[in-house]
């Protein structure tokens, strides 16, 4: 995959290094913060959250209504497994989870929003009401 086809924010790695794309045509070491023109045509590997490398045959895009009922099974999950904790959380335990359930829920949103392009394809707008 070329540098010029990941969008802004993805991880990769390049001659041996993990880089943040921060601009089109820099990336930041995550080792120590500096920044690296990387050439647009560079060959590099685009890497998930835990460091490993992501198949560059995905889609690119996927189409709205997929993404709305992958995270929709999600939440499902998130809801079940909530209800399978045992011994039951207290009131105080089951806030603190609920809160940072919905802030990564708004962090997922964010990003999607951040890889999305305009039109039916755009990520769909969050329900502040539909969180776990």
């Amino acid at each position: 995959m070329k540098f010029s086809q990941i969008p802004l924010g993805s991880r990769f790695s390049y001659r041996g290094k993990i880089y943040r794309k921060v601009s089109p045509l820099q990336g930041t070491d995550e080792a120590d913060g500096s920044r690296a023109l990387i050439p647009r045509s560079a060959k590099v590997g685009l890497l998930d959250a835990s460091g490993e490398e992501i198949d560059a045959n995905l889609p690119a895009l996927l189409p709205r209504h997929v993404v709305e009922s992958v995270l929709d099974d999600y939440r499902r999950s998130l809801r079940a497994g909530l209800a399978l904790i045992e011994p039951a959380l207290d009131d105080e335990q089951l806030a603190t989870l609920r809160t940072a359930i919905e802030a990564a829920d708004q962090e997922l949103w964010t990003q999607l929003a951040l890889r999305s392009v305009a039109g039916d394809n755009a990520a769909p707008t969050p329900d502040p009401t539909d969180h776990p």
